[in-house]
């Protein structure tokens, strides 16, 4: 069984290095690969996300995708944060807020609030 390195190098490289992964390790890495590819295509990973397609197929359909083409900065990417400050110095967690939002944050959820 391949890690997820060796199966991530085979699904960027050749179809040479792709025939090496059996249908078991497309199976088993198919969940966190299509979770990575769908910050890049979501339609298709919304597409091959569905209980009736077949994942092995799937992974071969994303290996055609980007085949030949190494590692891609985008794949292994942790999101960028954006930082949320209010008029008070508050600095809250990534996403956009109302000015009500903000309230409850802070009355409820205030051990996640950073204060600057």
């Amino acid at each position: 069984m391949a890690n997820l390195l060796e199966f991530t190098k085979a699904l960027f490289g050749s179809d040479k290095m792709w025939d090496r992964i059996t249908d078991e390790d497309k199976i088993s890495h198919f969940f966190i690969v299509n979770r990575m590819f769908s910050k890049k295509y979501p339609f298709f990973s919304q597409m091959s996300n569905s209980k009736y397609s077949d994942k092995r197929s799937s992974m071969d359909i994303f290996h055609h995708l980007v085949k030949d083409s190494g590692f891609n900065q985008w794949f292994w990417s942790k999101s960028s944060q954006k930082i949320i400050k209010d008029d008070e110095g508050s600095v809250f967690p990534d996403g956009d807020y109302t000015t009500r939002e903000k309230e409850v944050i802070k009355r409820f959820y205030s051990d996640k609030i950073e204060k600057k």
